[in-house]
């Protein structure tokens, strides 16, 4: 922090504030610093440090916009082990300057980047602690936007941390673009599936915590060892364009679907008995269900958040026999819970009756009932293992019923 101070202490004594104007322009944009050479976004400039020389400034004009903003400076060419701090610097219609980003260190390439207001004047500063010899780079300032949330990660200093079961949605600034990302997963877990998808133009490499390169194919999930960090680079080739969207996913492979709720809001008798026809009924539906399921990852506590796949299944069953009735696939919501309406239709199997069933009444009323007392519905999750299901839930399907009202 003190050697940044410095150099913008250099920066505003050698580069005064530009003069009061009485007609500011109409967009109320700074006038241009005395001392800083004029660039355009897009071009790549070549820039120096003589001998003498402790600073070299660039100054340019971000254009209007109504979206959001990122100015992304790029410069690379240093010499190696030679310490060069550069200040990212906005200036406001008065001539006050603002330090918006900075990077001291000796790396050859380096990437400093900041968001602001439509039409501002910025100015790049290149110093240095003192005077030595001569000093060659080149500055390339590139535009994005609507940037996406996980900005800035253009660089591994600025990697954007993935934790647990995350699904996020981004893109490339421009085609020159590169993201970084950190995959960080729960205690315990030793692996993790990563699923990808990316407009044309768009790659992604993968390094596992077992230093193994991957490069991700669109709709092909990848189970990596994450007991180590695992690291994931998003670039654009010839092909991106600037805001080339992508996604990523990061799951559980072994999540486990409990069903939470099974009941009916049909207007139905509901006096369909148990297994035994003496005991009282469950969950009755003839046309429709309405289902929930609560997901958690391998763990059974931590819930796996919004945007996980689901397949609810409903069946008739008798034993070890099933005949399927209906499947619907949801995702869950931001409390873990997917939820869905199925219409189960006429019955497939395992009907018992008709079987007369009174009513509570003191009159001789009953109901003529033909119903599969052994129906259920299972969650899983696509995709992953055959027995991510650990509990079900069971209902009654009334396949019939006729009433035998008392007449007086």
């Amino acid at each position: 922090m003190q050697r940044i101070a410095i150099i913008f202490a250099i920066a505003t004594a050698l580069v005064p504030p530009p003069a009061k104007s009485d007609t500011p322009s109409a967009e109320n944009i700074a006038p241009p610093v005395d001392g800083c050479d004029p660039m355009d976004i897009g071009p790549v400039y070549d820039g120096s440090l003589d001998a003498s020389s402790k600073l070299a400034c660039f100054q340019l004009v971000t254009p209007s916009s109504a979206r959001p903003t990122k100015l992304d400076i790029n410069l690379a060419g240093f010499s190696a082990n030679e310490t060069h701090e550069i200040s990212l610097v906005r200036v406001d219609a008065d001539g006050t300057m603002h330090a918006a980003a900075s990077d001291i260190s000796t790396d050859a390439a380096r990437i400093v980047q900041a968001t602001g207001a439509q039409s501002t004047r910025w100015l790049i500063l290149v110093g240095r602690p003192g005077s030595g010899v001569a000093s060659l780079f080149q500055v390339q300032a590139t535009m994005a936007w609507g940037s996406d949330s996980h900005e800035p990660n253009d660089s591994i200093a600025k990697t954007t941390v993935l934790r647990g079961n995350q699904h996020i949605e981004a893109n490339l600034d421009s085609g020159a673009d590169v993201d970084h990302y950190l995959i960080a997963l729960r205690a315990g877990q030793t692996q993790a599936l990563v699923e990808w998808d990316a407009a044309p133009g768009v790659v992604a490499e993968l390094i596992d915590g077992a230093n193994q390169q991957h490069s991700l194919q669109p709709g092909r999930p990848i189970r990596v060892d994450s007991s180590r960090p695992i690291f994931i680079g998003v670039r654009g080739t010839d092909k991106a364009t600037s805001g080339a969207r992508y996604s990523l996913r990061t799951r559980d492979p072994e999540p486990i679907a409990v069903v939470s709720r099974v009941h009916s809001n049909e207007a139905i008798s509901r006096l369909a008995p148990g297994l035994v026809s003496t005991a009282p009924g469950g969950a009755n539906a003839a046309r429709t269900l309405e289902v929930e399921a609560t997901i958690f990852e391998g763990d059974g506590v931590t819930p796996v958040g919004p945007g996980q796949r689901v397949t609810f299944r409903a069946s008739d069953a008798e034993g070890p026999r099933k005949w399927l009735l209906a499947s619907v696939e949801t995702v869950t919501d931001a409390k873990s819970v997917a939820r869905a309406t199925m219409n189960i239709g006429p019955c497939r199997g395992g009907i018992r009756g008709p079987l007369r069933v009174h009513t509570p009444s003191n009159r001789p009323e009953y109901w003529d009932i033909s119903y599969n007392p052994e129906s259920r519905v299972v969650a899983s999750i696509p995709g992953v293992n055959t027995r991510s299901s650990r509990l079900w839930g069971s209902f009654q399907h009334v396949c019939k019923e006729v009433y035998r009202g008392y007449h007086a």
